[in-house]
């Protein structure tokens, strides 16, 4: 069976991602949920002037965050990876 990793920006509660991981779980899939970064983080200006960040106001994140999920996602193997921006 694959293992999917839904990959959550900026939404700790990802309601749609929490219910396709029950899912695909219950239909022996395993899944995993990484959440990048709460709502409140949101507005933050964290990547601005990193030049390995990402700053596209309100949204921005620093590399060492990008760099940490990428590491996470090797870490975890997965056969698909899902990202929700909602």
């Amino acid at each position: 069976m694959a293992h999917v990793v839904f990959v959550s920006l900026f939404d700790e509660w990802c309601l749609g991602v929490r219910s396709m991981s029950t899912i695909l779980r219950d239909k022996g899939h395993k899944t995993s949920v990484i959440y990048f970064r709460d709502l409140h983080s949101f507005n933050d200006t964290q990547g601005q002037g990193d030049p390995n960040g990402f700053h596209n106001p309100p949204g921005s994140v620093h590399s060492r965050d990008i760099e940490a999920l990428i590491g996470h996602l090797r870490d975890l193997q997965p056969t698909l990876v899902g990202f929700s921006f909602m």
